[in-house]
């Protein structure tokens, strides 16, 4: 199957994930730290069973796959704040800003130049995150904020991450990049068990329903997006950034207001052409990286 097929397969199921991860903490969780160890072990059955599944062996270079695994549990539990920060329709356009910032540590690590095109369209990314960002107070302000910064260091580390399990994938055989960098995710998250521990016994069952659906498809994200990003890593980010999470919110926010997120018709509409035009500047710069 082509990569783009894999890539549209990951957008889908990414933005399902977000809209329903998003769901979760507004309603059932409470606590990020349960929040993110929950849903990445959910996720990691799935992609570890999938590998039994299909087979998989000792890798060829581990240090690229515990590499990946520490970036990945590091985005997964940095992605959890931030879904408790902001309204998901920010923060998934926002993911608009990996194609310049993958221009831009080019530029800084291997000395690759920087056209006056590039420039541009970094520039028109810049203000469509500033749009895009907007709430009811119309004000450039809401893009200087914590949380902004927060998502735009996640989407920084989440460039990092999915090109180091490019190269992990690239070093090793398929099904034993995902077995092991998913296992090796789990381990290093060991640590923030203390953090929530205390709660288990005051959360019903029924309360990791909606972490573990987001899981589950976040899951199936996460096993075709190696195979679009071993085949294009920037069309593959460009195809990411397109709005389908902001147009699901909106559409969700005019049938149940108190689900996910709330905002007048103005500012969805302000998003929604701020989302497209950073897809359009995104793409752009896809093609040049």
């Amino acid at each position: 199957m082509n990569y783009i097929y894999f890539a549209w397969i990951t957008a889908i199921f990414y933005s399902a994930s977000g809209l329903v991860g998003k769901f979760a903490a507004n309603h059932k969780l409470k606590n990020q730290w349960l929040y993110s160890f929950v849903w990445s072990f959910v996720m990691v059955i799935l992609s570890c069973a999938a590998a039994l599944y299909f087979g998989f062996g000792w890798p060829t270079h581990w240090g690229s796959i515990i590499i990946a695994g520490a970036f990945s549990a590091l985005t997964a539990l940095m992605y959890t704040f931030a879904i408790y920060m902001m309204d998901v329709s920010v923060l998934s356009s926002l993911y608009s800003f990996r194609a310049p910032m993958s221009v831009l540590l080019g530029a800084l690590f291997f000395k690759e130049s920087l056209s006056l095109y590039q420039l541009f369209l970094i520039g028109i990314l810049t203000i469509g995150g500033m749009a895009v960002s907007m709430d009811e107070k119309m004000s450039v302000r809401s893009f200087f904020r914590k949380p902004v910064a927060f998502a735009l260091v996640l989407i920084l580390l989440s460039a990092i991450y999915n090109a180091l399990v490019k190269n992990a994938a690239s070093l090793n055989p398929y099904w034993t990049t995902v077995f092991w960098y998913n296992l090796f995710n789990q381990v290093f998250l060991l640590p923030t068990i203390p953090f929530f521990w205390k709660e288990l016994p005051k959360i019903k069952l029924s309360d990791y329903t909606h972490v573990a659906m987001s899981a589950v498809l976040a899951g199936i994200g996460g096993l075709t997006i190696i195979s679009a990003i071993t085949g294009n890593l920037g069309i593959t980010m460009a195809i990411l950034t397109l709005p389908l999470t902001l147009i699901s919110a909106m559409i969700l926010s005019h049938f149940a207001p108190n689900l996910l997120e709330y905002h007048t018709k103005k500012v969805y509409a302000i998003r929604l052409v701020a989302a497209v035009v950073m897809f359009a500047a995104a793409l752009g710069l896809s093609n040049k990286i």
